[in-house]
């Protein structure tokens, strides 16, 4: 019998709660190690040429294995016992950090070996979660496992408070409350989805994947370039822009787990137009108002556009677009514009801080307002029958409601 609270996901209550679990635990185990490598960069006083590569080697080690992952795991794998394998692994590998980073060489080797673990399982994770549920109802399960996301590594981080010990104990302890639960839950009917095996080259040449490939490129290179010059515009500079960006990512969580009921209810496209038009208008505010008012207006417009982004390229598009067929590879290279932008913010921070803000902002809304031309020649990825049903039951509770007032 199904839960009364996941009866509106449409999906079974043990499906359900398992790709939550499956997801939200990966991405936090990532999430906490990465804040944690940053956290020990900072202790250690490293150069920004040293940071530079320890960071490069995780992202790009993380690419390499989610691309090679999904090409492997295709062919040679059955993606269920691989979960297992790969979970189990992770338990092990949690415990790597028990000893500490005693110098450059430990976190070197530790962020390539962070890196590589969770981008080889990650695309396989995902198509996982892409094949147990329906385009229907996708958006909604994938913001509520971004909430959940958000919430436990908010948690878990004042937990750890920068102790390795503590850190690899809880990293073990999440891979195997995961490997439990997906053991546990995992419902023996259902139907995996895997589909037909998908080459890359059909995936970078399908019209509908490049356009919104591109948006996102577009997006994620200006946007992530832009957040050096942020704290440049208050004498508080860095601390004060820390501050509002844990104000903006509990907005982001919020309008994450909203933006999944919007998606599944008005389709993808029309809330990813919004999404980069808020964006834009949000660097346009900055540009003509560098002030505290300015800072209170962007906070709340990126946290709200940044909900939606979350909950459409990392859950939903991409398992739209495989339509039915294997799509660890759809994801693998859908995330690879956000993660590549994140390194080039690095490599570009100290020219872009040369930029004056006001032209900086300027260009960065004019560019991501052009960003949403691709969408307008995109195909919506929810069928339109879905889009058109739910509006007209829409107006017919309007019209009992009106009725039943004025009757």
């Amino acid at each position: 019998m199904e839960n009364q609270v996941f009866s509106k996901f449409g999906e079974g209550i043990r499906v359900t709660v398992l790709n939550i679990v499956l997801v939200a635990s990966a991405f936090v185990w990532y999430f906490l190690f990465f804040n944690f490598l940053r956290n020990t960069m900072d202790l250690l006083v490293l150069s920004s040429d040293a940071i530079l590569k320890i960071l490069g080697l995780n992202f790009f080690s993380l690419i390499f294995s989610a691309l090679s992952g999904s090409f492997l795991v295709e062919r040679f794998w059955d993606k269920v016992r691989f979960l297992y394998f790969w979970m189990l692994l992770g338990a092990f590998l949690s415990l790597s950090l028990l000893h500490g980073f005693s110098g450059l060489l430990d976190v070197l080797v530790l962020s390539v070996a962070f890196g590589a673990y969770f981008g080889f399982g990650m695309p396989v994770i995902m198509g996982y979660y892409a094949s147990t549920t329906s385009v229907f109802n996708r958006s909604k399960i994938g913001g509520t496992i971004f909430l959940v996301i958000s919430l436990c590594s908010f948690i878990f981080s004042i937990v750890i408070i920068g102790n390795p010990d503590i850190l690899a104990l809880l990293l073990m302890s999440i891979q195997l409350a995961g490997l439990f639960i997906f053991y546990m839950l995992k419902p023996k009917t259902v139907d995996m989805h895997e589909g037909t095996s998908v080459r890359f080259s059909s995936i970078l040449l399908s019209r509908p994947f490049i356009l919104y490939f591109l948006s996102w490129c577009m997006f994620s290179l200006v946007n992530y370039i832009v957040i050096p010059v942020l704290s440049k515009l208050f004498s508080e500079g860095e601390a004060f822009v820390r501050f509002y960006s844990m104000i903006e990512n509990v907005l982001v969580a919020a309008f994450a787990f909203a933006g999944g009921f919007l998606a599944d209810a008005f389709g993808r496209k029309r809330l990813a137009m919004i999404g980069f038009a808020l964006v834009g208008f949000g660097y346009a505010i900055l540009g003509l108002a560098q002030n505290i008012v300015g800072w209170y207006l962007y906070t709340v417009i990126d946290g709200t556009a940044w909900g939606i982004f979350f909950v459409l390229f990392f859950f939903t598009v991409w398992g739209d677009l495989a339509e039915g067929r294997s799509s660890e590879k759809y994801y693998a290279v859908g995330v690879m514009p956000y993660l590549f932008s994140n390194f080039m913010r690095l490599l570009l921070e100290p020219y872009v801080s040369l930029i004056p803000t006001t032209a900086l902002f300027s260009f960065a809304s004019v560019f991501l307002f052009a960003a949403v031309l691709p969408l307008v020649y995109a195909p919506e990825t929810l069928p339109e029958s879905v889009i058109r049903e739910r509006q007209l039951k829409s107006y017919i509770e309007k019209a009992k409601k009106f009725k039943e007032k004025y009757s």
